[in-house]
């Protein structure tokens, strides 16, 4: 009998059953978002922490943002335009302001804090009335509406490609942290890439250079192997 086929059977089983928790999170994640969302305009700050989202679904999320606004500002009528606050320099307290026309035309230029309304902050839409600045609560509410709506494809397609660097019993070392995770090392072919589904109580205390082990969908810390390794680096350092 073989039996390497009923082992790989039950570890595919497990990874379907894994793949099917984290789609049903992520649908979780984009409901409860919706019913933050009638409370509270979200940013995309809160969207990228909310969906743990890695640095490269970060950058898809943005080239998506402006395409919506983009689109966003082809409705508009006239001489009318597009005002969205991108981004703040703290160190100037000035922001930078994305600027779109009905004809697909794009602008950039910052603003200082007193050129712009008190309760100003990133992610904003702005308008011109009687040439002063305000922030238009509704075309803001309905952007970020429709860029949350784009979320959760992105963050699936995340997931799919994570899965690919997923294996089960697997050791992978720690290069670096990042915002919400981890870049990873597979022990076995070199490979990396960033984690961003570590448990919270994992991602506390682990740093550069600790060993995990990929196990029943979830990542566990190796300590003896981490202290092995480091240890080594001690070694290596008194034969120098």
């Amino acid at each position: 009998m073989n039996l390497s086929f009923f082992k790989n059977l039950e570890n595919n089983l497990k990874n379907m059953e894994v793949k099917r928790e984290i789609n049903g999170f992520i649908e979780e994640l984009s409901n409860n978002f919706k019913e933050k969302a009638k409370n509270k305009t979200m940013n995309i700050e809160d969207i990228e922490k909310e969906y743990k989202l890695t640095y490269d679904s970060s950058c898809s999320l943005i080239s998506k943002r402006n395409e919506i606004l983009q689109k966003y500002a082809k409705g508009l009528e006239n001489e009318e335009k597009l005002y969205y606050i991108s981004y703040k320099n703290d160190f100037k307290d000035t922001y930078k302001i994305l600027e779109f026309n009905n004809i697909g035309e794009r602008n950039s230029f910052f603003l200082s804090k007193e050129e712009l309304p008190k309760n100003i902050s990133v992610d904003k839409v702005i308008k011109k009335v009687n040439n002063k600045f305000i922030i238009d609560e509704e075309s803001t509410k309905d952007i970020m509406n429709k860029i949350e709506d784009s979320v959760k494809e992105i963050a699936n397609k995340q997931n799919d490609e994570l899965d690919k660097y997923r294996e089960e019993d697997c050791l992978y070392q720690v290069v670096n942290l990042s915002l919400h995770g981890a870049y990873l090392q597979n022990k076995n072919n070199n490979v990396i890439f960033e984690e961003v589904d570590i448990p919270k109580d994992l991602k506390d205390v682990i740093s550069n250079d600790y060993i995990l082990r990929y196990k029943n969908g979830t990542y566990i810390l190796e300590e003896k192997l981490t202290d092995d390794f480091f240890d080594s680096l001690v070694e290596i350092n008194k034969k120098k």
